[in-house]
């Protein structure tokens, strides 16, 4: 009340800079992981390709709930040596705070090389402060191979969108 005009054409409401932020942020280019490109085969309703349906669920899921989200984006990480590693997680969602949040979902977790792998993924997680149901998500296929629609959304609306202001 006691600044002129001009001055107060100068602020920016916090929302309004957070939304802008994040809206940024998804049009960043970014180098999305380029292992086995071919088996980017499944389509989401956003256009985007995914590895496997159970992926077409979660990101059609995310952008349903407007929850913005990059895919398989790197993240730097430092494991138990000090050394920069590199992973690839499925989905990075930026939080209005700027804080991140990754989901993983593990599609093959019958294939031995495939679980041993993702044990260590959570080490370096944890290693950097990652907490599962926090700062990272971690679904499955059941045994048949299937995921719970219905289960991912209210996943996403518990643990999501209360980080992004939307409870």
């Amino acid at each position: 009340e006691s600044m002129t005009e001009d001055r107060q054409s100068l602020i920016i409401p916090l929302e309004e800079n957070c939304t802008h932020r994040i809206r940024a942020w998804e049009q960043e280019t970014y180098e999305p992981c380029n292992k086995y490109p071919e088996t980017l085969r499944y389509e989401t309703n956003a256009g985007e390709f995914v590895r496997s349906k159970s992926e077409v669920i979660l990101a059609d899921t995310l952008t349903m709930l407007e929850i913005p989200f990059l895919y398989e984006a790197a993240a730097r990480l430092v494991d138990e040596e000090g050394r920069e590693v590199v992973l690839h997680p499925d989905f990075t969602i930026l939080c209005p705070d700027g804080s991140v949040i990754y989901w993983e979902h593990l599609g093959l977790l019958q294939e031995k090389n495939y679980t041993e792998s993702f044990a260590r993924k959570l080490r370096l997680y944890h290693r950097n402060g990652f907490t599962i149901g926090q700062q990272l998500i971690v679904t499955a296929d059941d045994r048949s191979g299937h995921i719970n629609s219905l289960q991912i959304r209210e996943l996403a609306e518990r643990f999501i969108l209360p980080r992004m202001g939307r409870a």
